[in-house]
C-alpha cells in the first residue's frame, strides 16, 4: 500500500486545539492514512477504504467509548480469574 505521504494533503482534525498531540489523514490511492503531527516523517499507518470505513462507523456508534473500553477490561480480567 502506497502513502507517499510527503506529497499528499494531511488534515487534522479541528478538534485538535494547540497541544500538539494530533493525527493527521490523508486519502490515497488505496485507501486513507494516518500519521502522527508531531512526526510527520515518521510511521504512517495505513488502512483500505473498507477498514476505514468500519473504523469511522464503530467510533460513530460508540464501540471506542471510555466507558465500554472500561468494561471490556474487566470482563477480560474477570476471565482470565475464572477457573
Amino acid at each position: 500500500m502506497s502513502h507517499g505521504s510527503q506529497d499528499r494533503v494531511w488534515v487534522k482534525s479541528s478538534y485538535s486545539g494547540d497541544s500538539g498531540g494530533c493525527v493527521e489523514v490523508t486519502v490515497t490511492e488505496d485507501g486513507v492514512s494516518v500519521r502522527d503531527s508531531k512526526n510527520p516523517g515518521g510511521a504512517v499507518l495505513a488502512y483500505t477504504d473498507h477498514e476505514w470505513d468500519v473504523f469511522v462507523r464503530s467510533v460513530k456508534e460508540g464501540e471506542f467509548d471510555r466507558e465500554r473500553l472500561a468494561m471490556m477490561r474487566q470482563d477480560s480480567r474477570t476471565e482470565r480469574n475464572t477457573p
